[in-house]
């Protein structure tokens, strides 16, 4: 939820400028503007996703209650938070790129895209369901989450086809508003992404050692 609120308030507030400079065939600037907008989401939701990510198990057990989970229960509650806040990356930048090809007159491209990465998480979902999860989620997966004694890891499953549906939406998104646009947001976005992966890492590694120093 607070990754959607950063992702749409700078969506709606960057659309008019947008716009002025798609009518104003002012494409350089266009693509700076855009790719502030991607650095301004990253800035946010990126480091906050970073500290649900460590802290998970601490949220979990805080807001659902220890006295209501087994730490088997919470285990699994934890991967969710991380698969999800994950996800929730991804889904901050999904407004933004819409409202950029709204801007430039493309209604049609981001409903197709979007929609391809939706039955993309429902046809693995309904693996998922039907017990092939583990072909797109090994059992090194699992144990990257600790999950390898988990009885039912159907809802992690379920949680990381979202997050697969999510991501290729995202990258038919860019590559496709990259082509379309003609700029170079692609090669400015990449950039601005690895600085906001390496700055959430270090916030990551601080607070992890912070947790183990203080517990």
């Amino acid at each position: 939820v607070p990754s959607m609120l950063v992702g749409i308030s700078f969506a709606v507030a960057a659309f008019p400028t947008l716009s002025m400079l798609f009518v104003e065939k002012q494409g350089e600037e266009f693509s700076i503007y855009f790719s502030k907008a991607i650095a301004n989401i990253l800035f946010w939701v990126m480091p906050i996703s970073a500290l649900f990510i460590v802290l998970r198990a601490h949220i979990v057990r805080v807001v659902i209650g220890s006295q209501n989970l087994s730490w088997s229960d919470t285990r699994v509650a934890s991967a969710l938070v991380l698969v999800l806040t994950s996800a929730g990356i991804l889904q901050a930048l999904t407004p933004l790129f819409t409202r950029g090809y709204y801007a430039r007159g493309f209604t049609w491209r981001p409903l197709l895209y979007l929609l391809i990465g939706s039955l993309i998480t429902i046809v693995f979902a309904v693996l998922a369901l039907s017990g092939h999860g583990g072909a797109f989620a090994p059992n090194w997966f699992l144990t990257m989450l600790r999950l390898q004694n988990v009885l039912h890891p159907e809802v992690i499953f379920l949680s990381f086809a979202y997050l697969l549906g999510l991501v290729i939406s995202l990258v038919l998104l860019w590559y496709d508003f990259d082509r379309v646009s003609k700029t170079n947001v692609r090669k400015l976005g990449g950039k601005t992404i690895f600085q906001s992966f390496l700055a959430t890492i270090i916030i990551g590694l601080v607070t992890y050692a912070v947790l183990n120093l203080t517990s």
